[in-house]
This record gives structure tokens, sequence and C-alpha cells, in this order.
């Protein structure tokens, strides 16, 4: 078929070959680049504040942890006090923390991945409150 055909016509059809390929090619990346944009949409606008948040529970959480251990070795009552205090400060942080994180979950795998977690800090609190109620009755019988 070529080798009855012109130079010219050779190089015509080869090149209109080539710049064939390379649309489809073109547009082959348009699309993928197009696809990777939503994917990095989704991942800036709604992933990754989930996981900011998340990042900041967990941080709360270790400060609660860390104050109640003080709490134990502490003898100041007024070092005490900030620690209870802190807390408090806290722990209204991290329900707030969370509250934004469930209003936030839009997706129903997200979901069924926070209610384990959102089960055991309803197990704590009870806890916490209670180190909390202890911490302040023994403040008020070394007062006596």
């Amino acid at each position: 078929m070529f080798a009855n055909m012109s130079l010219g016509k050779r190089l015509t059809v080869s090149f209109t070959v080539v710049i064939a390929l390379m649309a489809v090619l073109a547009s082959l990346a348009y699309v993928r680049i197009n696809s990777l944009n939503a994917e990095f949409s989704t991942i800036i606008t709604d992933r990754y504040p989930k996981t900011a948040i998340a990042n900041e529970i967990k941080v709360q959480t270790n400060e609660i942890s860390r104050a109640m251990l003080s709490i134990l070795i502490m003898e100041d009552p007024n070092q005490i006090k900030g620690e209870v205090d802190k807390i408090e400060k806290v722990t209204a942080a991290n329900t707030a923390a969370f509250e934004t994180l469930e209003k936030n979950m839009t997706d129903e795998k997200g979901t069924e991945l926070l209610k384990p977690i959102i089960a055991i800090r309803d197990k704590l609190k009870p806890h916490q409150k209670s180190f909390i109620d202890l911490v302040n009755q023994e403040k008020k019988t070394r007062r006596s």
C-alpha cells in the first residue's frame, strides 16, 4: 500500500497518524488530570479537615490523660485545681470537636468508623467525672 505512494503522501499519512495518536494521548491525559483534580479536591475539602479534627481529638485526649496522671502525683491544691480546670476546659473542647466531626461526617463508612470511638468515649466520660469528683472530695477533706 505504501509502496505505490509518493514520498510526500507517505510523510503526510505518517504525520497524520502521529498527530492523531498525540490527540488521543492528550485527551486521555486531560481526562486523567480531571480525575486526579477531583480526587485532590475530595481530599482537601472533605478528608483533610476530618483528619485534622481527629488529630485534635487525639491531642486533647492525651492532654486530659496527662492532667489526670499529674493530679495523682501533685500535692499542691492550687496545682491540682489548675489541672482540674484544664481537664474541664479540654473536655469541653473535645466534646465540641466530636460534635463537629459528627456533623461533617457525610459517608456511611466514616460514620461506622466513628461509632466505636464515640462508644469508648461515652464509656470513659463517667470514669473521668468520677475521678474529678474524687479529686474535689479529697480537696474538701484536706481543708477540714
